[in-house]
């Protein structure tokens, strides 16, 4: 992400791999943004792209309260975390009945067919294979 149009593309799909590298000021409302921030996307004539917290907070702009650009981890990113382990804990914890992910879904507040896809691309398994094997392997 050398160039401004680089930052501009990352920016116009929310690249997550751009998260980190850069953070964009949007100088109408005075709210700089990470590059994967779900908010409205600005007009390309209104960003100018910074390095830092610093360097926007100079520029008189303001964290954005979606996105959260001035805390380390990215708060979408630390809920599926705390999803994916909160499902771990789940089906491993669930005693003698079972504990389907369609039931922690629910719980959670989330589709059962997302939550699988989080899950297999975090842990690299489906939830129900994962647990299994976890299972296998702690009765070993």
């Amino acid at each position: 992400f050398s160039t401004d149009d680089e930052r501009w593309a990352a920016v116009l799909s929310r690249n997550p791999l751009a998260d980190g590298h850069f953070l964009y000021c949007v100088t109408t409302t005075q709210v700089y943004c990470r590059p994967t921030c779900v908010s409205r996307r600005p007009t390309r004539a209104n960003v100018v792209f910074v390095r830092t917290v610093a360097e926007a907070e100079a520029l008189r702009c303001r964290a954005c309260k979606r996105c959260k650009p001035a805390e380390r981890e990215n708060p979408a990113e630390r809920r599926r975390n705390d999803v994916i382990e909160r499902l771990k804990r789940s089906l491993l914890d669930g005693g003698p009945e079972r504990v389907t992910v369609k039931s922690v879904a629910e719980e959670l507040g989330v589709s059962m067919w997302h939550l699988n896809r989080m899950f297999k691309k975090r842990v690299g398994a489906p939830p129900q294979q994962w647990a299994q094997e976890m299972r296998r392997a702690r009765s070993k």
